[in-house]
């Protein structure tokens, strides 16, 4: 009963032989709408296997440690760098390719800077690095006094496969009082 009285829509007769019309201009439209958003979609997913592909093989950052600064019982004039490095990552070896390492008292003297060894650390291994660094003032006065100092290395850095180069340089800030030599943790600049 209450289909009788029920509002009929209204519904769109064609005549016979007619057909809907169907603008090319709005096939085209939607055919650019989906085009743009696949290939939006696409970027996005490249992008995203890039950024973890780049993080799975770049270098880990290592941690340093000045163990140990000393004048050289030999002269009077250089300074034994003991300095340590650990690798903190649980999977990648860490290359280094080139490294050098100096000792700066701000407005006194600076060394000159010494190449060490090329190495590859495996993970969470501690390397010992030592250099004898000399200053590069004429009368071989290291001009010793309380203050604070700084060992400053350079270090290049390779990641997993040699693909990826990290350069860093790590600072070493001592505070020297001439009966003890303190140290902190090193800072590295990536």
């Amino acid at each position: 009963m209450w289909k009788l009285f029920a509002k009929k829509k209204p519904t769109r007769k064609l005549e016979e032989g007619a057909s809907l019309s169907v603008s090319y201009e709005d096939i085209q439209q939607k055919r650019e709408q989906k085009i743009l958003v696949w290939s939006c979609a696409a970027v996005g997913l490249l992008l995203l296997g890039l950024v973890v592909i780049l993080t799975l093989i770049h270098p880990p950052v290592p941690q340093f440690m000045l163990d140990d600064l000393s004048v050289d019982p030999v002269s009077n004039s250089s300074l034994v760098v003991n300095l340590s490095s650990t690798n903190p990552s649980y999977t990648t070896d860490i290359y280094y390719s080139k490294m050098s390492v100096g000792v700066q008292i701000e407005g006194i003297f600076q060394s000159e800077s010494v190449f060490l060894q090329s190495t590859l650390q495996k993970p969470h291994e501690r390397t010992p690095w030592t250099a004898v660094v000399t200053i590069n003032k004429t009368n071989g006065s290291l001009g010793m006094r309380d203050g604070t100092m700084k060992v400053v290395a350079h270090v290049n850095i390779l990641g997993k496969f040699g693909i990826l180069k990290n350069s860093l340089v790590v600072t070493c800030p001592i505070l020297n009082d001439l009966k003890a030599i303190v140290s902190k943790p090193c800072q590295v600049i990536d």
